[in-house]
């Protein structure tokens, strides 16, 4: 958990565990899925663990001709349609990991979906906008990559994701980092 305390941001490195049967109960969210660094800042990096469905981006245009594609959920065990408690801790330090990378900046670090229109700037005058991190096995890049980004795609008015193809954990930690990194260049 990131706190912060007259003006200071303190880390607390606590590890979460869960059950199959914690982490699988119907309607509850688990709480790696609303995890927020610095909550109300006008910046965001949402990580995308839970599958997405990219359309109407340059990456559309430029490698599906245009058709959408899906990006399933993220999955150590092979079942991508739950997380086991396994795979929830590794999106906690996954989270953990790329909070502290971005702690200098006013930006929020967030597992939660912050909605399209907090991930794009809309106008000149938008003071909110951020990135949307997809993590997730590909099949629609060509050749082999831990991630893939467009440069200076941070401040677009389209909600265009970098991707991270790693599945560990160290990869995707330092792979949205760089992917990041590279929306911001």
């Amino acid at each position: 958990m990131i706190c912060r305390l007259l003006g200071l941001i303190v880390i607390v490195n606590c590890l979460l565990f869960f059950t199959k049967a914690e982490a699988g109960v119907e309607g509850t969210v688990p709480p790696e899925f609303q995890l927020h660094s610095l909550p109300g800042a006008n910046h965001t990096i949402y990580l995308d663990f839970d599958g997405h469905v990219t359309s109407g981006t340059p990456w559309n245009d430029n490698f599906t001709g245009g058709a959408d594609f899906t990006t399933i959920s993220w999955s150590q065990d092979g079942d991508p349609s739950t997380f086991n408690g396994s795979e929830l801790n590794a999106i906690y330090l996954a989270w953990l990991s790329v909070s502290e990378d971005f702690m200098p900046f006013e930006v929020n670090v967030t597992t939660e979906d912050p909605g399209v229109d907090a991930l794009v700037k809309s106008d000149a005058q938008d003071t909110q906008w951020g990135v949307r991190v997809v993590i997730g096995p590909e099949d629609w890049y060509p050749g082999s990559a831990g991630g893939a980004t467009f440069l200076n795609s941070w401040n677009w008015n389209t909600d265009t994701p970098a991707f991270v193809f790693n599945s560990s954990l160290t990869g995707i930690r330092e792979a949205v980092s760089h992917e990041v990194g590279r929306s911001l260049s």
